[in-house]
């Protein structure tokens, strides 16, 4: 089958999946080489795959029906595709059991609120985001531990498993598709839901650095905003006003919490 993926980096393991079971990927839309878009591109080259790092125009869509291409497979892609009306099929992935879920950055309200809304499913393109008829899915489960990355990696491994089964049956998952019922809509994630509140008790800030890993959790010391990704925390009683900077050396800063203190590595 002749195909068109829309994605960044994080499926990034669908396409050598696809390209060694027989599927022909024709085109990549993605972004401009960067962190988060190097995996694509590298596969791309490898592979003499056109990329194209510019938001889809209907125009360049119709010509890609026209040579043959059957299905639009998107993953973690953040502009609006046109679904031509020729086109065979179009799939996107979206990292939450919907219809609970929709929304642009639905990972962190996951580990933050919703855990029990985990899981990936394959579901029809529509002209609203993360609505279209729902062809698999299947569940995931969070555990204490895990951060914003391990989720990510979790998608992964299932993505992986659930492909095969997908093209193996795709004819009838998109005929017997089935409608969303009206489930739950979580919006852009806000500045102040990722940035750490020294007032808070360490539980809750240690879920909240989880909720975001790589992505970054916002914080100020000592009257500076930074960006942090991992921090040693210590639960203990104390009388210092959370916020105060306890400790700061050439390795790491201490900060006193609600209820103890959490120790910013540098790196």
């Amino acid at each position: 089958m002749k195909i068109a993926f829309f994605g960044y980096d994080l499926y990034h393991p669908c396409l050598p999946l696809l390209a060694e079971r027989g599927h022909e990927i024709v085109a990549i839309f993605t972004g401009p080489l960067s962190i988060a878009t190097q995996h694509i591109h590298q596969f791309a080259a490898q592979h003499t795959i056109p990329v194209i790092d510019s938001k889809p125009a209907l125009v360049a869509l119709n010509k890609l029906v026209d040579s043959g291409v059957e299905l639009f497979l998107s993953a973690e892609y953040p502009w609006k595709i046109s679904v031509p009306a020729e086109l065979r099929y179009a799939i996107n992935l979206h990292p939450t059991m919907l219809p609970h879920g929709r929304g642009p950055t639905p990972i962190p309200w996951l580990l933050l609120q919703y855990p029990q809304h985990a899981g990936l499913s394959f579901h029809k393109m529509t002209d609203s985001f993360d609505a279209g008829d729902i062809l698999l899915q299947q569940s995931l489960s969070i555990e204490s531990g895990d951060n914003y990355d391990h989720y990510c990696q979790k998608l992964i491994g299932l993505a992986t498993e659930m492909l095969p089964a997908l093209f193996a049956q795709i004819e009838t998952l998109y005929r017997h598709a089935q409608p969303q019922a009206e489930g739950s809509y979580w919006p852009m994630v806000p500045r102040e839901q990722q940035t750490i509140n020294w007032h808070d008790a360490i539980e809750k800030i240690l879920k909240t650095i989880r909720a975001f890993g790589s992505l970054g959790t916002f914080a100020k010391v000592n009257e500076i905003e930074a960006r942090i990704f991992y921090v040693e925390a210590n639960v203990l009683a104390h009388e210092v006003t959370p916020g105060t900077i306890l400790q700061q050396n050439g390795n790491s800063i201490t900060v006193a919490a609600k209820d103890g203190v959490i120790t910013i590595p540098f790196r």
